[in-house]
């Protein structure tokens, strides 16, 4: 039983740093310390078993001598009532050596009885700390999770701000740009490029100018 309890010793701190140390998966090594937690749980139950049917059969015996104690004692009764006193010694002798084989036998059950009952309960307080621990590997187990899906989270975020689509983003950024500043480029150009119909737009233009200055002059009596 103290190797039992030296295991649940054992599934503790010291183990889950040195799994940590070990880059060990700590939801797996809790998972492992708790099958070797229920097997040493089933080993108890099975001592415990084996204590409780020795306690049984102790108890079953005292009680048997207990019972020709008493079945004696009714005998001698018996046999005094009937002024038989050869008879009731023969009784009272029998009833004293099984009351002697009794008193015997009763320090060993008193120690199986209270032995039994420490095991139980201590097998009850093994239960109860296997019920934590598998609480705790619960708990850890959507630790886990949370920080798995916030390191997924990070590294997305990492992978926008710098990875491979975010730099294809800023190539495709500049080639847009590019093609942008070759469009003004072409454009103004173009602007620039001689029109065939230019002059004749402004020798039209020159012509309408020319034509309100004389009417102008005309009203004003300064047309030569």
């Amino acid at each position: 039983m103290l190797s039992v309890f030296q295991r649940i010793k054992e599934i503790g701190l010291a183990n889950i740093h040195s799994a940590l140390d070990k880059a060990e998966d700590p939801v797996k090594m809790c998972d492992q310390y708790l099958r070797e937690m229920e097997d040493e749980i089933e080993k108890a139950v099975e001592a415990v078993s084996l204590q409780t049917a020795s306690k049984l059969t102790l108890e079953k015996k005292y009680q048997a001598l207990l019972a020709q104690v008493q079945k004696f004692q009714t005998y001698a009764e018996q046999a005094v009532e009937q002024e038989n006193d050869e008879l009731a010694k023969k009784a009272l002798l029998s009833k004293n050596k099984y009351q002697q084989q009794a008193d015997e036998l009763k320090p060993q059950v008193d120690s199986v009885v209270a032995a039994t009952a420490n095991l139980n309960a201590r097998l009850h307080e093994m239960r109860e700390n296997f019920d934590e621990m598998k609480s705790k590997r619960n708990l850890l187990v959507a630790r886990a999770e949370a920080a798995k899906a916030q390191k997924h989270i990070n590294m997305t975020m990492n992978g926008i701000g710098g990875g491979v689509a975010a730099k294809g983003f800023d190539r495709m950024e500049t080639a847009v740009n590019r093609l942008e500043a070759e469009a003004e480029a072409h454009r103004s150009l173009a602007e620039q490029e001689e029109d065939p119909f230019k002059a004749l737009m402004e020798q039209k233009r020159d012509m309408v100018v020319d034509s309100e200055l004389e009417a102008l002059k005309k009203k004003l009596g300064k047309a030569e």
